[in-house]
């Protein structure tokens, strides 16, 4: 492709900078036009409304790119109609006869990650004119249309493959919550031992550890994400020592839901509780389905105790009363999730793929380096 010399965005797009109205003149009964702050909206390629205003200061027209701007910097959205956006936000919308707004779109989300505030940190806000000043490749219209449709073609086959992500995350929950409704009754500290061995990682500076913090369990999904192995030399303070099979509970702030099955030996933030299934009444991953379904997390959140950092109280999380299925439904029932969960491995496995594909031809295009 030809071409493919850098231009400033804001030669090539047209830059509004969001402005709060006044806090009163919003709603959530859908008078007016849809408001959004900032990245507390942002998970999907549309933002999700959830507030609306009567009095709009700033629009964004429908299919504009909406960047959010406060640290750390990012995500990037398109917005699905005109839509208010407040102090959080910016629009950038493609000059017609020099860029496709798709283009830009796929454009900025490649540099998500990388956005430099004035004082050269990722996560510095950005202004105005640091939107204006970056740097991007512009191929000529012919090219940003062609690269468009390539990457589109990706993008919905990995909107298809989080759509079986989600439904097999629902039939998983479908098929544990059917088990249990004519389970039998049993108090949570009836079905494991908090573990309490404490080791200090510095202590043995060169030897390498499997540590787990809160930030390396995904809410909701008991995925592990961004973990590294670390030496105990970069390991500050006391941490908890867990063995495979058992089962890491975040008492910190429960309703953050983060709840993993290990399945390796390591060390813990003392900010999570190691529980050890007792497997006289309950298989592992049962227990860990049931400590991450809504039934405990909402009955946690609402009796967990400090105002700062909030936390599960253990003599409360112990006295819960839950249903559980009998041990003799629980062996079908383990071999109903894991074949779930192996295929949901198998899907993440196609997401990732997809994600190193789409940034190949994305980065790839951009270099043009594809005819």
């Amino acid at each position: 492709m030809t071409n493919n010399w850098p231009k400033k965005l804001g030669e090539v797009a047209d830059i509004l900078m969001g402005q709060s109205p006044p806090s009163s003149t919003y709603n959530n009964e859908g008078v007016g036009l849809p408001f959004f702050q900032g990245k507390a909206e942002f998970g999907d390629l549309y933002p999700k409304v959830d507030r609306y205003c009567s009095v709009p200061v700033r629009i964004a027209e429908n299919r504009d790119i909406l960047l959010s701007v406060r640290a750390p910097v990012g995500p990037i959205n398109i917005a699905q109609e005109k839509t208010c956006i407040g102090r959080g936000l910016s629009a950038i919308r493609a000059k017609k006869e020099q860029a496709n707004q798709w283009y830009l779109y796929y454009l900025l989300k490649q540099h998500e990650d990388n956005w430099e505030g004035s004082s050269g940190s990722t996560f510095q806000a950005i202004n105005k004119t640091t939107i204006e000043n970056l740097q991007i490749p512009l191929p000529n219209l012919n090219a940003q249309k062609i690269i468009v449709e390539r990457l589109d073609v990706i993008r919905k086959a990995q909107e298809l493959c989080d759509t079986q992500i989600s439904k097999t995350e629902e039939l998983f929950k479908s098929l544990f919550i059917s088990s249990i409704t004519d389970g039998v009754e049993k108090k949570l500290g009836e079905l494991f031992d908090r573990q309490s061995k404490i080791i200090l990682p510095t202590k043995t500076p060169d030897k390498e550890f499997n540590f787990i913090g809160l930030e390396n369990i995904e809410s909701n999904t008991g995925n592990l994400i961004n973990f590294q192995v670390g030496k105990g030399n970069g390991i500050k303070s006391n941490k908890s020592v867990f063995q495979k099979g058992d089962i890491l509970y975040g008492k910190l702030r429960p309703y953050l839901n983060k709840v993993w099955l290990a399945d390796f030996d390591g060390i813990c933030s003392t900010d999570i509780w190691v529980l050890r299934p007792n497997s006289d009444n309950i298989n592992a991953l049962v227990l860990s389905t049931l400590l991450r379904s809504q039934i405990v997390v909402k009955r946690m959140s609402s009796i967990m105790t400090g105002t700062n950092l909030p936390r599960a109280n253990s003599t409360s999380f112990d006295i819960l009363l839950v249903k559980i299925p009998t041990i003799n439904n629980q062996k079908s029932l383990t071999e109903g999730l894991e074949a779930i969960q192996e295929y949901k491995k198998l899907l993440f496995k196609q997401k990732t793929l997809l994600k190193e594909l789409f940034d190949s031809v994305l980065y790839k295009s951009m270099k043009g380096e594809i005819d």
